[in-house]
C-alpha cells in the first residue's frame, strides 16, 4: 500500500517519488499556461498597439492600428518617392475596406531635431464635388526635403461611425535619403515649370519660376478646417487658404493652404482642366 498523500509534505518536497513526479507535472503545466498567457498578451499589445511597424499591407504600405478596442480599425500608409502620401482604411484585416464620409484630416510631421511640427493636410482621394461620396482612401503630400527622412506622422480627427480617432505612423530613414529628396524636388520642378493643358508659360512666369517647396520654405502653415463665412478656400483641400501662399493658373491667382497643394493643383490643371474652379468661386459660404 502506498503512502498517503500529505499536502504539507508535498509542498515541502518530502513526498514519494510518485507525488514528486506529479508536482513536477503541475509545475510544468503551470509554466506552459503562463507562457501561453504572456504570448497572448504580447500578441494583443503588438496587434492592437499604435504602430504595427514593418507590417506591409496589400498596397505595399505600412499598417498601423487606429484604435485598440472594438470595432478595430487600421490604416495603411504608403509614401511615394514623389512626396505623395496615400492612406487606406480597413477593419480588423487589411483587406476589409472601411468607408467613411468625406472629410479633411490634419497630420503633423515631427522630425527629430526640428523644434516645430509641420502641418500636412490629408484629403479624400475623390475630387470634391457637390455630391460627395464615402471613401476609404485619403491623399496628402510632403515637401521634397522630407522624402526618405525619418519622421513621425500624427493624424488627428479621423471620424469613423461618429467617433474621432488620432493615430500615428513612423517612417524609416532611407539609406539614400538625399538622392530621394533630390528626385522628389526634380519631380516638382518638372511639374510646375513646364506648361501643359490649362497651365501656361505665362502662369509660370507670373508665379516666379520657382518650385512651391522652395518659394514658401520659410512659411509655417497652420491648417484650419473650419473656415469662416467669406474666407478664401484652397482649391485642393477646400479648407481655409493662406493669403501668403499664392500661384497663378490659367491667368488667375489662387490662394492655397500649403505649398504641396500648389503641386497637386497644377497637376489637376494639366490633366483635368475641366475640373478647375475659378478663384472667385472658392469662398466659404458657411
Amino acid at each position: 500500500m502506498g503512502r498517503r498523500f500529505s499536502f504539507f509534505a508535498w509542498a515541502g518536497g518530502k513526498s514519494s517519488a510518485r507525488w514528486t513526479d506529479f508536482r513536477r507535472l503541475l509545475i510544468l503545466l503551470g509554466g506552459v499556461i503562463a507562457l501561453v498567457v504572456v504570448v497572448a498578451l504580447a500578441r494583443r499589445v503588438w496587434w492592437h498597439g499604435s504602430d504595427h511597424d514593418h507590417e506591409i499591407g496589400p498596397h505595399g504600405g505600412i499598417i498601423v492600428a487606429i484604435n485598440d478596442d472594438d470595432p478595430h480599425y487600421h490604416a495603411e500608409f504608403k509614401m511615394e518617392d514623389d512626396g505623395r502620401i496615400r492612406v487606406f482604411l480597413s477593419a480588423e484585416k487589411p483587406e476589409q475596406v472601411v468607408e467613411v464620409k468625406p472629410q479633411i484630416m490634419i497630420a503633423r510631421a515631427m522630425v527629430p531635431g526640428d523644434g516645430e511640427a509641420r502641418s500636412i493636410v490629408l484629403r479624400p482621394a475623390e475630387v470634391m464635388s457637390a455630391e460627395p461620396k464615402n471613401t476609404s482612401q485619403f491623399w496628402g503630400r510632403i515637401t521634397p526635403d522630407l522624402v526618405g527622412r525619418k519622421f513621425t506622422l500624427k493624424v488627428e480627427g479621423l471620424e469613423i461611425e461618429n467617433r474621432k480617432f488620432d493615430f500615428a505612423v513612423a517612417s524609416g530613414e532611407a539609406s539614400d535619403a538625399p538622392e530621394r529628396s533630390q528626385a522628389a524636388a526634380a519631380f516638382e520642378r518638372d511639374l510646375v515649370l513646364k506648361p501643359r493643358g490649362a497651365y501656361t508659360q505665362e502662369d509660370i512666369n507670373a508665379s516666379g519660376r520657382d518650385i512651391p517647396s522652395l518659394k514658401y520654405k520659410d512659411v509655417r502653415t497652420r491648417h484650419s478646417t473650419r473656415p469662416k463665412r467669406g474666407d478664401r478656400l484652397c482649391p485642393v483641400s477646400r479648407i481655409k487658404a493662406d493669403a501668403r501662399i499664392t500661384w497663378v493658373v490659367r491667368g488667375k491667382t489662387y490662394q492655397f493652404c500649403c505649398p504641396p497643394c500648389v503641386v497637386d493643383f497644377v497637376a489637376l490643371a494639366k490633366d483635368r482642366p475641366d475640373d478647375i474652379v475659378a478663384p472667385e468661386d472658392l469662398v466659404s459660404k458657411q
